[in-house]
């Protein structure tokens, strides 16, 4: 009786890095509602990753391999970076009172203004983006499904028919026998039945 694993569909790792591409805009979208009202939320950079990790998943249909983990890390990066630098201009926008006419008169300034204000928060944002993706590759190691790796898969008892039991070990006996001893030993001499 042969055990197999269920095989691993392949990896598509070009149409999973199409579909994560997807994540792109949803980071632009997220950071840019994120500038316009005002906040700098330190949660989407670290949802983005984990956004992507899920397309990609969905796209290759097969989890997140080494194979596929340069197109998922250069994915991410841009739509962190991309999100953070689309949450700058919106936040600027806003700030220049919704104008696009002025917006695009200070442009250079206002940017400059926002890095310097906000530069700390900008590396912040992308070494939280880091982590994430860093917890994607690293969640995409661990077993699928509660599924046990295949070292400490559970060990089936072998048929009884194929693998009979082996029985106890029996020494041989010799042919030069000992004669019974005779009485009570007492460090290594023969006691006495009178002494006892």
């Amino acid at each position: 009786m042969t055990d197999t694993a269920p095989a691993q569909p392949a990896e598509n790792v070009g149409r999973g890095t199409a579909l994560a591409l997807v994540s792109i805009p949803i980071g632009m979208l997220i950071f840019g509602l994120a500038g316009a009202v005002g906040y700098f939320l330190f949660v989407v950079p670290i949802v983005i990753p984990a956004i992507a990790h899920w397309l990609y998943g969905r796209g290759a249909g097969a989890p997140l391999s080494r194979r596929g983990w340069v197109p998922f890390i250069i994915v991410s990066l841009v739509a962190v970076f991309l999100g953070v630098v689309t949450g700058l201009l919106v936040s600027a926008f806003t700030a220049t009172g919704s104008n696009l006419e002025r917006f695009l008169a200070v442009i250079g300034t206002t940017m400059r203004y926002q890095l310097t204000n906000q530069g700390i928060w900008v590396l912040a944002a992308i070494a939280i983006g880091v982590a994430g993706i860093v917890a994607a590759i690293r969640g995409a190691r661990q077993p699928q499904g509660g599924a046990q790796p295949a070292e400490t898969a559970p060990v089936v008892a072998p048929d009884a028919a194929v693998n009979p039991v082996p029985q106890a070990h029996v020494p041989a006996q010799s042919s030069t026998q000992q004669p019974p001893a005779q009485g009570v030993v007492l460090n290594g001499e023969p006691l006495d039945d009178s002494k006892r």
